[in-house]
């Protein structure tokens, strides 16, 4: 099995920053089951994972980032694993790493980096050693004190429906294209039809229009060939639309996938972080009614924490909106932008493939099927050669799979 292509989001330089590739490695085989491994590969270094690293690396990044954006992980799936899944598994890793590669502190962090680096084979144990501290405990507080929670209730409400919004317009979007993709399949499918009911009216056992030569049954000339070009000049259409077809399945998938990652990340870190803050917040009433009542100096301190940690917490829910900004705004404007050179570069060829069948239809009227050139019979002298018969086009390669009902 061969390397697979990288993603086009990277390939083609969509989103800004370091560019990281997941490739898959044919298959490996351990002492009882065949496993599949990763080539990761960055700006600092080539390392072989198994997908059980990944998990490794996703569990330390919610330990230490609890209030940062992370992706989910795609799932591991313990039985039925076939070629298929694993490709949509290779892509949706480098979805993932591509994601925490460009996050401005996870990105950068030492948890990250040992991982995209580290050669020994001792990743999975040494990850766990090694980092385990909150990502709290190593930020100074003049980083967040400068931070008004306020009613940060509310504050989270408003940023949870803006983003619910967000995310109910991308669905809608992907469902919009999903249309658009089906659509072009479908024409596919409806000119394919249309050449080969041409073909059959133009061959020579097929073909109504025929004169009958010293007993025989001849195709009538010139009518029959130029019937049979213009059944070759539909399957020039079809082929445009084919391109555009496979065009709208293999490069615009990954744009929504894309977003569909982040609109999934997005809501996991909202989750955690309303937890993250409602917890704080229960520890921070808890300690200010004991301090009323006992009036204990040792609570100032769990007041204190409380309070820095909330506040935090909403120093990160604000980066956080501006990475995904960052990602997301990009990402939309390249995703309309090579959607419409796409259209417009396939349609202006499907347009030309048209022109092709409009001038070679109008020599059509210049033969009569029942005779000879503009009404015109002439004698026959013999039977005409017999026109090889027009091959009708044979079922296309159209990604067979629907690339939009990803889950």
């Amino acid at each position: 099995m061969g390397l697979p292509q990288e993603s086009l989001l990277i390939s083609n330089g969509t989103l800004d920053g370091p560019v990281i590739r997941v490739e898959q490695i044919p298959g490996k085989k351990g002492a009882f089951l065949k496993h599949v491994e990763y080539e990761v590969i960055s700006q600092k270094a080539q390392s072989s994972r198994r997908y059980n690293d990944f998990v490794v690396l996703h569990d330390a990044l919610l330990q230490i980032f609890p209030t940062r954006l992370i992706p989910r992980l795609p799932p591991k799936k313990a039985m039925g694993v076939d070629e298929e899944f694993l490709g949509k598994r290779q892509k949706a890793l480098e979805r993932y790493m591509t994601i925490l590669g460009r996050h401005p502190v996870i990105g950068r962090s030492g948890l990250f980096q040992h991982f995209l680096t580290h050669s020994g084979k001792d990743l999975q144990t040494s990850t766990k050693e090694k980092f385990k501290v909150e990502e709290f405990f190593s930020v100074n507080s003049p980083e967040y004190e400068h931070v008004r929670p306020g009613d940060w209730t509310s504050h989270l409400n408003e940023v949870k429906d803006r983003m619910i919004n967000a995310e109910m317009s991308l669905q809608k979007i992907r469902e919009i294209f999903e249309a658009i993709y089906l659509c072009s399949r479908d024409q596919v499918k409806n000119y394919m039809a249309l050449n080969a009911e041409l073909s059959n009216l133009c061959t020579t056992t097929t073909s109504p229009f025929v004169e009958i030569v010293n007993g025989i049954a001849v195709a009538r000339q010139p009518y029959t060939g130029i019937l049979g070009d213009v059944a070759s000049e539909i399957a020039s259409v079809t082929k445009q639309w084919l391109e555009l077809a496979n065009t709208e399945d293999e490069m615009f998938a990954d744009y929504l996938l894309m977003m569909k990652d982040l609109m999934k990340g997005w809501k996991d870190f909202f989750a955690r972080q309303s937890k993250y803050a409602a917890d704080e917040q229960r520890v921070l009433e808890k300690a200010l009614n004991a301090k009323k009542k006992d009036g204990a100096d040792d609570i100032a301190k769990t007041t204190a924490n409380a309070e820095n940690r909330i506040k935090f917490s909403l120093l990160c829910l604000q980066q956080e909106l501006s990475f995904i900004e960052g990602l997301l705004g990009p990402l939309v404007a390249r995703f309309l932008q090579t959607l419409a050179g796409n259209e417009k570069r396939h349609f202006g060829k499907i347009s030309n493939a048209w022109q092709d069948v409009e001038d070679v239809s109008s020599l059509l009227s210049m033969s009569n099927a029942m005779g000879g050139v503009a009404g015109l019979r002439s004698e026959p002298t013999a039977p005409a050669s017999p026109r090889e018969p027009h091959t009708p086009l044979q079922s296309p390669g159209i990604n067979g799979k629907n690339p939009f009902l990803e889950n």
